[in-house]
């Protein structure tokens, strides 16, 4: 493991977003914020890469995106409100974002689903609107009607 200090990670975004370049595998460290301790570490393995950012310094990671040997991002977490959970996930396909899933409580558990069509276009929404793990509404959208 390597701590380089650097003002940025851009050097590690750089690498991620250059797919015809393979990068070795193994993890590098960054610290952005010159406190010593590391704040966005980059994860190769076979070619996919994880990219990991605590972006308070607060020692928790409160983002990982994840690339495909192409370069291509294939999912994303985030914790939107820094309480150490990851709470909201990007999932990624060839027309671009297939699906969301969110913590909308805060309490660890996914509660709202949202399926996409071509990446920008809502197909569906499933929502545990009281939080007992079971989903109590589906709403699918198509031709600009709305069924349930």
């Amino acid at each position: 493991m390597m701590l380089s200090s650097q003002s940025s990670g851009q050097a590690a975004m750089d690498a991620m977003k250059r797919n015809q370049e393979i990068l070795p595998d193994g993890e590098s460290v960054y610290d952005t914020n010159d406190d010593g301790q590391g704040d966005k570490w980059l994860t190769v393995k076979g070619g996919s890469q994880t990219f990991q950012v605590d972006s308070d310094f607060d020692g928790q990671v409160d983002a990982v995106i994840r690339f495909a040997p192409s370069g291509a991002v294939i999912h994303e977490s985030y914790d939107y409100n820094y309480d150490g959970q990851l709470d909201t996930f990007y999932f990624y396909g060839e027309e671009g974002m297939e699906r969301q899933e969110i913590d909308t409580n805060d309490d660890g558990s996914i509660d709202l689903w949202i399926e996409l069509h071509e990446g920008i276009y809502v197909k569906s929404t499933r929502q545990d609107l009281d939080f007992d793990g079971k989903v109590d509404e589906v709403k699918t959208y198509g031709n600009g009607e709305t069924t349930e």
